[in-house]
């Protein structure tokens, strides 16, 4: 596939997931009595069009989503008690929430789909460092690990936790080679992680842009700064970050040359990596997945959502308090470049890959656009749902001029936002 395949494949994924939510409006919508001008599906110049019962259907050209178009939506229609502005609050509030509603629903069910399909994570020795002890051992590359301890691992989660627990001591491992089971017994080593010090970022494509460089990290000395693009490390060019860490891995020495670019001038600066003292076993693993008996899958699935969501709301929280990375915010362009990014891997690396990572797209993304909806700000379903509570509580409402003046410069400013963040992000 090529990039612009990719990033074909991402727009869809973002559509679908529109689609989602327009239609969460649309069903609870056309449930509660409401009059529904059009359904349609992408936007831009017409397709294909029909009608059923008063409702216009169309599929149009961008298919970038989609969009439900309720009669009376923005002002008052009294001759019409069907007009969205007439029905009774409670009904618009349920109609506002069945959008971000409907995310959250699909969002559910493909965390159920990835624990149900491929929830177990059985680790697989790849390859064992020569220098440690499970060298000397009968393991071998192909090996998968199904007990640390006598303690069956069925994720890597797990795995990773058993090996923190034994951190330093003697660990038994028990081994499954084709049908034969087998248990070695080896010790950790110390070893080094080896390190710039640095986070990086990239940005639609460009090699990788410092974002912080740590104060304990030898580099923090040198000329460098948040912003810089590094362009090679000794004499291999970088291009990714990917290639960065690659590059940094297969030093031969702890000191290097890096070449940065800096407001379009070229220099280099000399540094060393920053070594932690670490223990390790000493291999490297791959995982193999495996289904997810359907209670458990649910079970997992659940934990999995709620997590993610609250990490959502910190982040949230963080970017309203300040606190937050502004690197971290894309806008559509930035959040489709890296979909495609994401998906491109997914299809180099073969197998389920792509499945998988289409599907933790689909999971991530749908919790983030209900999560975002139902926050109160103007123009979205969350402070539209705050407007029908209002009139609820005070038996009549806000003057329908006045909020839909409050929701335009709500959109505008938010139109305002995301051009910046994008600006931002190409730019700086």
């Amino acid at each position: 596939m090529s990039t612009i395949l990719y990033i074909i494949a991402a727009i869809l994924i973002l559509g679908v997931l529109i689609i989602v939510h327009e239609l969460g409006h649309f069903l609870v919508g056309k449930k509660l009595g409401f009059k529904i001008l059009e359904f349609g599906i992408g936007f831009g110049p017409t397709l294909v069009k029909w009608e059923r019962k008063e409702i216009k259907y169309s599929i149009r050209l961008i298919p970038l989503g989609g969009f439900v178009s309720f009669f009376g939506e923005d002002e008052d229609n009294p001759n019409d008690p069907r007009a969205m502005n007439n029905m009774p609050w409670y009904k618009r509030f349920l109609t506002l929430l069945a959008g971000p509603g409907f995310n959250i629903l699909f969002a559910m069910v493909i965390a159920f789909v990835l624990f149900a399909s491929s929830g177990y994570s059985t680790p697989v020795i790849q390859s064992i460092n020569q220098n440690a002890p499970l060298a000397q051992t009968q393991a071998a590359g192909g090996d998968a690990i199904i007990a640390v301890n006598g303690v069956e691992v069925t994720t890597s989660e797990q795995f990773n936790a058993l090996m923190n627990e034994a951190h330093g001591k003697p660990v038994v491992l028990k081994l499954r080679r084709g049908e034969e089971t087998f248990d070695v017994t080896t010790a950790f080593y110390k070893d080094y992680d080896r390190t710039l010090g640095i986070t990086v970022r990239e940005q639609n494509g460009s090699r990788p842009i410092v974002n912080s460089v740590a104060e304990q990290a030898p580099l923090a000395s040198a000329d460098i700064q948040a912003g810089d693009v590094i362009a090679r490390i000794n004499d291999k060019d970088v291009a990714t970050v990917a290639e960065l860490n690659e590059a940094v891995a297969g030093l031969a020495e702890d000191s290097f040359r890096m070449t940065l670019v800096r407001d379009g001038k070229t220099f280099e600066i000399e540094s060393s990596v920053m070594k932690t003292e670490v223990q390790r076993i000493g291999v490297t693993l791959l995982y193999q997945s495996r289904p997810m008996p359907v209670g458990e899958a649910l079970v997992e699935s659940l934990k999995a959502d709620w997590d993610v969501s609250v990490q959502i709301f910190s982040f949230l929280g963080q970017l309203f308090t300040g606190r937050a990375d502004l690197s971290m915010v894309t806008g559509p362009v930035g959040t489709i470049g890296q979909m495609s990014d994401m998906v491109s891997a997914g299809a180099q690396a073969g197998g389920n890959a792509l499945f998988v990572i289409i599907l933790n797209l689909m999971w991530a993304i749908s919790l983030n656009l209900a999560i975002f909806n139902l926050l109160p700000i103007p123009a979205l379903d969350g402070a539209r749902m705050v407007f029908a509570l209002l009139e609820g509580i005070r038996k009549k409402p806000v003057k329908r001029e006045l909020e839909a003046k409050i929701h335009a410069i709500g959109f505008m400013l938010l139109i305002a936002f995301v051009v910046f963040v994008e600006i931002r992000n190409a730019f700086f």
